[in-house]
């Protein structure tokens, strides 16, 4: 009787010890899924600023780029510069539409890309007035008209807002 006794204590013993460690076990698994998850999401998120911050870099590149095609256009006459020119259009307007689709869940930012968009477009117009200035009248009709269309002022305005985003 005692041996059955201690029979069946055993196995309770043994049944709550494999039960403990079930349970201690499927807590754990729990815990890192649910850990796992949160790192996770912190990846996807600094992966996401990552590309907005590199699309943002490259629409500054490509107005720099524009802005040197311009200059390279007004000063040597050489209509070779406005392949470079259109090309860093085509980017920075490429960037923009990038940068668009990736804050298109944060309204604060995109605001600040349609204000980004409508400057690039006031610039690169502001760009291709020179370009056509330089044709028509020269040099010292392209300096004319750098002096009075605003382009530092866009230009600051742009800068200013890349920062901030």
């Amino acid at each position: 009787m005692r041996a059955a006794r201690r029979d069946r204590l055993l196995n309770r013993s043994l049944l709550v010890g494999i039960c403990t460690t079930f349970a201690v076990m499927l807590a754990t698994t729990l815990v890192s899924r649910d850990s796992l998850r949160q790192q996770r999401q912190a990846t996807e998120q600094v992966t996401h600023t990552q590309r907005v911050l590199r699309e943002l870099d490259g629409i500054a590149s490509s107005l720099y780029k524009a802005e040197a095609a311009q200059r390279a256009m007004v000063l040597t006459n050489d209509g070779t510069y406005g392949d470079k020119f259109r090309t860093a259009a085509k980017a920075l307007l490429l960037h923009l539409d990038a940068v668009e689709t990736l804050v298109g869940d944060n309204p604060p930012q995109v605001a600040r890309t349609q204000q980004l968009a409508v400057l690039a477009e006031e610039r690169l117009v502001q760009m291709e007035t020179v370009i056509a200035t330089s044709r028509e009248l020269g040099l010292a009709g392209a300096r004319q008209e750098l002096a009075r269309n605003g382009n530092k002022r866009t230009t600051g305005a742009m800068e200013d807002l890349l920062a901030r985003m």
